[in-house]
This record gives structure tokens, C-alpha cells and sequence, in this order.
């Protein structure tokens, strides 16, 4: 009897060692390799965490989860898509070997957001990208290697922050009231079409393009946008009220494209591209290029309220009262265009102060 209890215990032990990780409410948790924001933690009624190591599936973990659960995925590499269908936090930690790298073959998605709500965190999605379906998603602090993040369905309240494209674009379609802030894109670009009330900003994109076609109400600033000789740093296209301000243009053959839009343009900052501003339409758009509100802005130790352009490399002129603006105004290249308020610095010598965060 005391061997049967004895194989029952082994029994007992070896099915708890191959069962995946998996924690459910009132968690301690005491494994230091986790995240130190986990370790040594009481967490009561919380979701149940799921912990992925290379000998599992990411989709496995993914289909035994319930909305609201977290998916903590250790380094190492997975080759595997996985669609996520519910409202899920999936996060990759580096224990130790980097973080986790999702690996596919160069064609579809390798993360699929369809259900709503998700959280999309610390992977290296090598070979292939992520393709939202939904609304409300998160994908921030990601690396993907040959692929794109693709929002091409209606969907609204997204955010993509924070991640590293190489080789890869931003593409949204029909998206509303999103958010694309602070990723770097190397030899990609950010591709806005339909959409409107988007927030795009303190991105870094070389060797691209922002492209904006039927998109209107947004707010597009403090981006950088280089090393685009043979193309357009920005394509803009029947595109409306939208505000493209703070942005540094340079190296790029065409700096800003127009065609039957009309913006407002200001405080960018044009640099050695081979042509500043292109038009593609006969009336040359109807774009202003400075801002058409006074804005309080600061110029070399002193606060100035003004109504200021952009800074262009090809244009001099006087600034008599050292407010920063040049009294003599600027012809905007191929379009019929005139900045009246041209900088007399790069933009990064003026500070503004914007009452919504939106210039």
C-alpha cells in the first residue's frame, strides 16, 4: 500500500512538471526570473498568468486563456502563428536570452489581434508582421524584421508605440481615433488611407515615407523624416484639416508632396532635400503653410506670440525684431503656396507650448 501511495505521489508530481505554467488568483510569486515587477508579489483575484518557456506554444497558451488573462512568454524562439481572438495581455521577458523571437517564413502575419482589447508586448517578430483586425489593441515595444504592422479593416482606438520596424510599414485603413507614436521604421514608411482623427507622432522614419490619402483631423508632429533620396519624405493627397507641425524633413528628393488638400503646415524644418514641396494638382493645393491661430513660442530666452512657417535651408532673409521670423516671405516651391512667417533657425530652436497636446 505504502508503494502504490508512493507511485500515486511520483504520478502526481510528474503530471505538475509537465503541465504548463499556469497560475490562477491569489498568486505569490517567488520565481526571480519572471520580471521584478512579479517577483515577491501577492496578487489576489487577479487574471490567471500563463508562462510560456521554448518547450511550449505561445497559440496554445493563447487558446487556453480567458479575456483578461496575461500570456508572459520566456526568451527563446518560436515558429508558430498565433491568432489572438480575446482580450488577452501577451508580454515577452527576456530571462535571460534576450527576448522571445517569433519566427515565420516571410508570408501572412505571424500575430494575428482579432479579438478586441489586446496587449501586444517585447517580441521579436522576425520574417513576417502583425495584422489587427480589431479595436482598442496595444502593440508597443516590439522589433519586427521583415513584416508590417497592418490595420486594414475599420477599427478604431489603437495604439503602435514604441516598436522597431526594419524593412517594414505602419499601413492603416479606415482607422479611427489611433495612435502611432515614437517607433523607428528603417527603410519603411507610415501609410494613412481613409482615416481620420489619428495621432501621429515622435516617430523616426529613414529611407521612407509618411504618406497621407483621404485622411483628415489629424495631428502629425515631431516626427523625422530622412534619407529618402529617390522618393518623398511627405505624400499628401485629398487629404483635410489636418496639423503637420515640429517635423525635421531633410535628405529626401521630394520633402512634401500636395495634391487637392488643404493643411496647415508650420514649424517643420526642410533640409537639403532636392526639392522642398512638390504639386501635384494645377491650383497647387490649398495648404497654409504657418499656423493660422497665434501660438505662444519660445525663441532664444524669450516667449513670442506669433502665427510662425517653417524653416527652410534655401531661403534667407531679416528678422528685425529677433522674434525668429524672417520679414521676408517664401515662395513654397511647385505649389502656389506662400509661407509669409518663414523661420529664421531650424525648428529645434523654437519651443511650443500647445494647450491640447495637438499643435
Amino acid at each position: 500500500m505504502k508503494a502504490m501511495g508512493g507511485l500515486l505521489l511520483a504520478g502526481v508530481m510528474l503530471l505538475f512538471c509537465l503541465t504548463p505554467a499556469v497560475y490562477a488568483e491569489d498568486i505569490h510569486i517567488v520565481d526571480e526570473t519572471l520580471d521584478p515587477w512579479l517577483y515577491d508579489e501577492t496578487v489576489a483575484g487577479a487574471p490567471t498568468i500563463h508562462i510560456v518557456n521554448e518547450s511550449g506554444s505561445i497559440g496554445e497558451a493563447v487558446a487556453r486563456a480567458n479575456p483578461g488573462d496575461q500570456v508572459l512568454v520566456e526568451s527563446g524562439t518560436y515558429y508558430e502563428t498565433i491568432d489572438v481572438d480575446r482580450a488577452l495581455e501577451l508580454r515577452g521577458i527576456d530571462t535571460g536570452g534576450g527576448m522571445p523571437v517569433v519566427c515565420g517564413n516571410g508570408s501572412g502575419s505571424l500575430f494575428t489581434l482579432s479579438g478586441a482589447g489586446i496587449s501586444l508586448d517585447g517580441f521579436v517578430v522576425n520574417g513576417s508582421g502583425v495584422t489587427v483586425l480589431s479595436d482598442r489593441n496595444v502593440i508597443s515595444n516590439n522589433t519586427i524584421i521583415g513584416g508590417d504592422i497592418l490595420l486594414t479593416v475599420r477599427s478604431g482606438g489603437n495604439s503602435i508605440c514604441d516598436n522597431v520596424l526594419e524593412g517594414g510599414n505602419i499601413t492603416i485603413v479606415f482607422g479611427t481615433v489611433m495612435t502611432v507614436r515614437g517607433n523607428i521604421l528603417l527603410n519603411g514608411s507610415i501609410a494613412l488611407y481613409r482615416s481620420y482623427d489619428l495621432t501621429v507622432r515622435d516617430n523616426l522614419i529613414a529611407g521612407g515615407g509618411l504618406t497621407l490619402v483621404n485622411v483628415a483631423d489629424g495631428a502629425f508632429f515631431n516626427n523625422t523624416i530622412s534619407d529618402n533620396p529617390d522618393g518623398c519624405a511627405v505624400d499628401v493627397r485629398r487629404s483635410f484639416c489636418n496639423i503637420i507641425a515640429g517635423n525635421v524633413i531633410r535628405d529626401c528628393g521630394c520633402g512634401f508632396r500636395t495634391g487637392e488638400s488643404a493643411n496647415q503646415v508650420y514649424l517643420n524644418t526642410f533640409v537639403n532635400n532636392t526639392v522642398h514641396v512638390a504639386s501635384v494638382d494645377l491650383s497647387g493645393g490649398c495648404d497654409l503653410w504657418s499656423s493660422s491661430d497665434p501660438v505662444t513660442y519660445l525663441f532664444n530666452g524669450s516667449a513670442f506670440v506669433g502665427t510662425p512657417g517653417n524653416y527652410w535651408d534655401d531661403h534667407t532673409g531679416t528678422d528685425m525684431d529677433g522674434d525668429g521670423v524672417l520679414e521676408d516671405a517664401y515662395m513654397v516651391g511647385e505649389s502656389s503656396g506662400v509661407d509669409q512667417f518663414p523661420l529664421a533657425y531650424p525648428g529645434e530652436e523654437y519651443t511650443v507650448t500647445y494647450a491640447d497636446e495637438r499643435p
